[in-house]
């Protein structure tokens, strides 16, 4: 702890301790500005609902989905914190550096507010100094900082300290600025974290415990202020967040389960080692942290000179909020991870305060130790914060940890399995799915993936059985439905993919490519009337879903090339019907929306020829064949031209080469009109 000559000079520049804290905090977290995001939950949330995300305007979806930004979610409402990736989505794009950068500065402002509140309760200067770095530095906040989705705990730590200061001064100068001031700051972390609405609660018991004098009318200000922020949150939460918690998810059974987890916390505060990015819970960290919580607690009520009321409100500051994260289990908590560390953030500024006031109660200690000691301790911890932070800084860096600490998580296999897959490793992909399937037979998503793998590969087969798998563990999931109908689509199975696309639709009839697939199903079936009203139907689809946003859909929903292909098939079908004009006009849409798409150019140029347009339909096949050299309609379309230009030769050597490439109406007319 830094000794009174130290802490003067500190202290002589009231700015000063602020930003050293500041400094200290980017010192030790910014290198996650060069970190990518983890594909654990970030990518659900931030990349998967980028397009909805990166615009500003949607500010309404915030308060109208749930944390995923899902619409009709059954747990968490957290609108701050999808506001907060808004903001980030808005200066950064994709770049993950932007969204780490706000976690780091989020964390050197909670860690100010903490010394800020330490010296309103009249703790030495040195000693709320020393005890905000150690905040600042201390490694089990790694997991709230370096890992983006936990924003959550970052804004409602930041906001909950405001809402306590504002609320404290308030209550002793009765300014109505203090009291807006609280009203912000409390709704800010009521709608940042569900954990926020004990913060009354906790209030009320530091209020009797150090016998403020509260006046009726200011109390009772500062309660309407509660109430109208709790029933506002609470209502949206009822209106937008509609599905039912699985009881084994959420209760009594779940406390008892996760009760090791408070001692656990209190055990890594003394002892940070053994963290993890998915952590289990250790029977010997939990015992430890009891032992640990005995002699804090004998410590309180043995140690002379102290405010013990203040000591024991630290220790329920810490109980409270680490209590509602305790009623809840994951449903993968068997055999992936227990609990997550960024749920000690904010707990742990209640073991802050119990520690400032059990040091305070031993001067000749700290005076001794000064600042050598507490020197030591913050960078003993700031080293190994920054070492630990690493692992967060990729995906497999992630799982990595995560598989370091439970060799057996299920879901940290299928997490790299995604990774891998991205990347085009299949064979690595295949293993660590089938290795998460192997500890959790009923895992739907591994069931899914491992069928996109068998799809790429061509094991159709394969494909079916696994899609069959993920639909018997999770029948609600239409993304199986329609991915074994583009299987069986490409079996010719067209009963079963029709079967199955219908499924899709009874699910989510919301989904525009539900309707694009059905009409391409239909388009082979000849049905085309049929499917010209189901490209049509999910035109009006995308037209229409302003606001509409799920991120189990999104590669789907916001992908402008898909888009393209759906104007694509509207135009071949216009054609087929004999509309060919309206064809080129959805042809040239679908090129602005893919100035690429060779199929677009195709489908163009013959329904230019149908117009008896050939030199603009030869020159759209000329850009097709140019975007795709090994494009058999496109040769066999510059050969019908060719050919209605009087150029036999020419005709018959782009109908060749449209039947090398597989397009089997080329045999037709070479047989007719070509001599060998």
């Amino acid at each position: 702890m830094p000794s009174r000559d130290f802490s003067a000079r500190i202290f002589n520049k009231p700015y000063l301790p602020y930003v050293l804290i500041v400094l200290v905090a980017i010192l030790v977290y910014g290198q996650t500005v060069t970190f990518q995001f983890t594909n654990l939950d970030d990518q659900k949330i931030i990349l998967d609902n980028f397009p909805t995300l990166s615009n500003l305007s949607n500010v309404s979806v915030a308060f109208t989905t749930d944390a995923f930004v899902q619409l009709g979610g059954s747990m968490f409402y957290r609108p701050m914190q999808t506001l907060s990736f808004m903001f980030d989505a808005a200066i950064g794009g994709r770049d993950a550096g932007v969204y780490h950068a706000v976690n780091v500065l989020l964390h050197a402002a909670t860690c100010c507010l903490l010394l800020a509140f330490l010296l309103r309760l009249k703790y030495a200067p040195g000693l709320s100094f020393f005890l905000a770095l150690l905040y600042a530095v201390h490694p089990l906040f790694t997991h709230a900082v370096a890992w983006v989705p936990s924003r959550g705990d970052l804004l409602i730590a930041c906001f909950a300290l405001a809402a306590f200061l504002t609320g404290m001064q308030y209550l002793d100068s009765g300014k109505p600025i203090t009291l807006l001031l609280h009203l912000l700051f409390f709704a800010i972390a009521v709608y940042s974290k569900e954990t926020a609405l004990v913060i009354p609660f906790v209030f009320v018991v530091f209020v009797l415990i150090t016998k403020t004098n509260v006046t009726v009318q200011r109390g009772g200000l500062v309660c309407l202020v509660w109430v109208t922020c709790i029933a506002s949150y609470l209502i949206l939460r009822f209106m937008y967040l509609s599905g039912a918690v699985p009881s084994e998810q959420v209760g009594l059974r779940p406390l008892m389960l996760n009760l090791p987890v408070l001692f656990l916390f209190v055990a890594k505060l003394f002892l940070p080692f053994g963290l993890s990015t998915m952590p289990l819970i250790s029977p010997l960290f939990a015992w430890i942290g009891v032992a640990i919580s005995v002699l804090l607690l004998a410590m309180v009520f043995r140690t002379k000179n102290i405010r013990r009321g203040l000591a024991l409100f630290g220790v329920f500051w810490f109980a409270s909020f680490v209590g509602p994260s305790l009623l809840y289990r994951h449903p993968l908590a068997d055999v992936a991870f227990q609990f997550f560390e960024h749920r000690a953030y904010l707990p742990c500024i209640g073991l802050m305060i119990l520690l400032a006031e059990l040091l305070t109660g031993y001067p000749g200690f700290v005076r001794k130790a000064g600042i050598r000691l507490g020197s030591a301790v913050l960078i003993l911890f700031a080293g190994i914060t920054m070492i630990h932070a690493r692992v967060y800084h990729d995906p497999m860096a992630f799982v990595g940890s995560a598989l370091e600490a439970n060799p057996t998580n299920a879901v940290a296999y299928y997490n790299r399995a995604s990774v891998e897959f991205f990347n085009g490793e299949l064979q690595g992909a295949m293993t660590d799915v089938s290795r998460a399937i192997a500890i959790r037979p009923n895992f739907a998503g591994a069931y899914y993936s491992r069928a996109l793998i068998y799809g790429q590969l061509g094991a159709y087969q394969s494909a079916l059985s696994d899609y069959d798998n993920a639909i018997h563990y999770d029948s609600t999931d239409a993304m199986s439905y329609f991915n074994r109908s583009i299987v069986e689509w490409i079996l010719k199975d067209y009963a079963k993919a029709m079967r199955d696309c219908n499924a899709s639709i009874r699910i989510l009839p919301e989904l525009w490519v539900w309707y694009y697939h059905r009409g391409n199903l239909e388009t082979d079936l000849g049905e085309t009337q049929t499917a010209l009203h189901d490209f049509d139907t999910a035109l009006v689809c995308i037209a229409s879903r302003a606001g509409y946003n799920d991120a189990r859909y999104s590669s789907v929903l916001n992908n402008s090339a898909t888009y393209a292909d759906l104007y694509v098939a509207r135009a071949k079908a216009l054609r087929i019907l004999g509309r060919a004009a309206e064809a080129v006009r959805d042809c040239d849409k679908a090129l602005a929306q893919n100035p690429n798409n060779a199929d677009a150019y195709s489908c163009r140029g013959l329904a230019r020829l149908a117009l008896s347009d050939t030199g603009n339909a030869r020159g759209d096949f000329d850009m097709a064949i140019r975007f795709n050299p090994q494009s058999g309609l496109a040769y066999f379309g510059r050969g019908n031209v060719k050919f209605a230009e009087k150029d036999n030769k020419g005709a018959c050597n782009d109908w060749k080469r449209a039947k090398a490439f597989g397009y089997a109406e080329a045999d037709s007319v070479i047989a007719l009109n070509c001599v060998n």
